[in-house]
């Protein structure tokens, strides 16, 4: 399992670029929104806000990662 950690945001960021680069792959982005409910409505991030990074499991990451995204199938 990869470990829970914070992360701060970047002028411009949204949530499926942040689960890209947090676990691979745009499709566990509800991990991230349903972890950070007071920001959930933010499409794009202001710099610098704190985000909790959930565990997701290695299996779980690699069955996302090999996955199209669904504008993408």
């Amino acid at each position: 399992m990869r470990n829970s950690h914070s992360i701060r945001t970047i002028q411009g960021h949204a949530w499926d670029q942040i689960a890209r680069e947090a676990w691979g792959s745009e499709l566990l982005m509800d991990r991230l929104t349903a972890g950070n409910a007071d920001e959930a409505d933010v499409l794009l991030f202001s710099g610098n806000t704190a985000l909790d990074v959930p565990e997701v499991s290695a299996a779980d990451a690699r069955r996302a990662s090999v996955q199209p995204a669904p504008w993408e199938r």
